[in-house]
């Protein structure tokens, strides 16, 4: 492979993009990565990018995984969509609505809540989250 690379240095930049079916632009990239890192400047360097911030965090994803073990709550098999509308129930019905009754809000919060108390192990696991008193489930 370096042999080739090599090769294509020496030629014209219509030649390489006719031989190689790369576009002018990633050969000027290329050209200029060697210029300035040498060969390491050619290695794919995917591994090194960490990539994006999660949206959710580790609590949530453990949530999320538990959710997808079971059936989706509109019944069928779990979808992007269906994901994106339980995901959406954590934060939602609280962040966009009003409450008439301290009841209503305490029905929204409830089943997290109880879906929390039976995770504590994990949760401490994920957050160093020390339960001061033993609640029964």
């Amino acid at each position: 492979m370096w042999g080739v690379i090599f090769w294509i240095l020496g030629k014209k930049t219509e030649s390489v993009v006719e031989i190689t079916g790369y576009s002018r632009t990633w050969i000027y990239a290329l050209v200029k990565r060697y210029n300035e890192f040498g060969v390491k400047g050619l290695c794919d360097r995917r591994c090194e990018n960490k990539g994006a911030t999660p949206l959710i965090n580790d609590v949530e994803q453990a949530w999320l995984w538990q959710a997808l073990q079971g059936k989706a709550p509109s019944g069928g098999l779990w979808n992007g969509r269906k994901v994106a509308d339980w995901l959406g129930s954590l934060t939602e019905p609280i962040a966009n609505r009003s409450f008439e009754k301290l009841d209503d809000l305490e029905e929204v919060l409830f089943r997290p809540c109880q879906s929390l108390l039976k995770q504590q192990d994990l949760i401490q696991g994920l957050t160093s989250f020390h339960w001061w008193t033993q609640i029964g489930v």
